[in-house]
């Protein structure tokens, strides 16, 4: 794979924000409309206009998929799509990014699809993408596409033909998986590279770098002092005021310190939502996120908490 890069700056992290494990589910129809021409041996079993497709997890839309046409071919176990759109949504329910393509392909059971023409992606943090075709494997959940590639954020643009790695980073709320992950893939196609113009000793010399990091640096970390930081989301019962003090002094009391700057306040159906990550400056002190989860429950005035450790 070539690429020429006109500025860098760690973007390929942007490309796991881009997407998230999508396409299965099922649909929903307006109205079939008459058939245009096709191959006798393979018509479409079902034909419709403004099509609909949605995935969700416990009621929470996960991605909605809209299109101006669509048809099932059932032998195949193919949905073809034109004037496609897609918005993706994070674990709360709230859009980060969406996809336009003139036409798209979903392939059943697998549920793998691929977008086809001016295939344009914007996320909500800037992230802008575009190229031809982008194929996207459920299962491996991974995003590649062997055409030529642009990529814009901030000023910076990266230009290449195929790209791979996108869908290893996800960002779950303030959590980031994956940069491991992917790191060691471009490392791994770095050596092929290496080995492919014949620089034998310089691809086993990062080889054995790369599984010296990959193991023993691990080992290390584990044995270095760190922190714990927890996402914390407290939904407090309606016309409950939060006190912010109280807050923070029994967030010490437990061995964690939270971070002003990460607070975030919402108010919906008259319910205060409050939003904060706390940090254990020492793991060993501080009180267990199931202990916390106890004593959160028993909390008055809260109507529902969620805790989530944050990676990264």
């Amino acid at each position: 794979m070539g690429v020429h890069m006109q500025r860098f700056r760690a973007t390929a992290f942007a490309l796991g924000l881009a997407f998230a494990p999508v396409l299965s589910g099922c649909g929903s129809e307006d109205h079939v409309v008459q058939r245009p021409q096709a191959r006798a041996e393979e018509l479409p079993s079902q034909e419709v206009r403004d099509f609909s497709l949605e995935e969700s997890d416990t009621g929470t839309p996960e991605w909605i998929l809209t299109s101006r046409y669509a048809a099932t071919y059932d032998r195949r176990g193919v949905i073809l799509a034109r004037g496609v759109a897609i918005d993706f949504f994070d674990s709360k329910g709230e859009k980060y990014s969406h996809l336009t393509a003139k036409e798209g392909e979903i392939k059943r059971p697998a549920n793998d699809m691929e977008a086809r023409g001016d295939v344009r992606v914007t996320t909500t943090d800037g992230v802008r993408i575009q190229t031809e075709s982008l194929r996207f494997l459920n299962r491996e959940r991974k995003i590649v596409s062997d055409a030529f590639v642009r990529l814009e954020r901030n000023g910076d643009v990266v230009t290449g033909v195929g790209f791979l790695c996108a869908g290893v980073i996800m960002k779950d709320g303030m959590s980031i998986r994956g940069l491991t992950t992917a790191a060691s893939i471009w490392a791994a196609s770095a050596i092929g590279v290496l080995l492919g113009v014949g620089f034998y000793a310089a691809a086993l010399i990062l080889a054995v770098l790369c599984m010296g990091s990959m193991s023993l640096l691990h080992r290390l970390e584990s044995r270095l002092p760190g922190r714990m930081t927890l996402d914390v989301s407290l939904t407090f019962h309606p016309g409950e005021l939060p006190d912010f003090d109280l807050l923070t002094e029994r967030a010490m009391n437990r061995g964690y310190r939270l971070l002003n700057d990460s607070l975030t306040i919402t108010f919906s159906d008259n319910q205060a939502v409050w939003r904060a990550c706390l940090v254990a400056p020492d793991k060993a002190r501080a009180m267990a996120p199931a202990a916390l989860a106890a004593d959160m429950a028993t909390t008055a005035g809260l109507a529902r908490f969620s805790i989530m450790p944050v990676r990264n």
